[in-house]
């Protein structure tokens, strides 16, 4: 599930800095459900075209989202990602020799609904 609200402004806004976008997301996948927090800015005019950012609301070990990179075509929304894994000592590790190559983005498609609907699905 991911709700966005827009911020539109509106003259009075004293935060020039402050992302046009924000909301919440939560993913359910083998019995676990992880909450973010999200916020972001559309990319172009049109607002079809934007990035958002992720932060777990209680921080998580295994496998959690980064960053979105979205694009609306009317109620649907196509989102490219990827995942970091989080160790249970809380680290995340890397490796730049070769050894593991690097995970191709994660892409998904989400379409208009509710969170009655969301619930139902799940």
């Amino acid at each position: 599930m991911l709700h966005l609200t827009d911020d539109p402004p509106d003259g009075r806004a004293s935060c020039g800095n402050c992302p046009d976008l924000d909301g919440d997301a939560e993913v359910r996948a083998n019995g676990r459900t992880v909450a973010y927090e999200v916020w972001g800015d559309p990319r172009n005019y049109t607002g079809s075209r934007f990035e958002l950012h992720l932060r777990p609301v209680e921080e998580v070990t295994g496998p959690r989202l980064d960053g979105f990179d979205g694009e609306w075509t009317g109620d649907l929304l196509a989102i490219s990602t990827s995942v970091t894994v989080v160790g249970a000592d809380g680290v995340v590790r890397s490796t730049s020799d070769g050894a593991r190559p690097i995970d191709p983005p994660i892409r998904f498609e989400l379409r208009r609904s509710s969170k009655a609907g969301f619930a139902a699905a799940c």
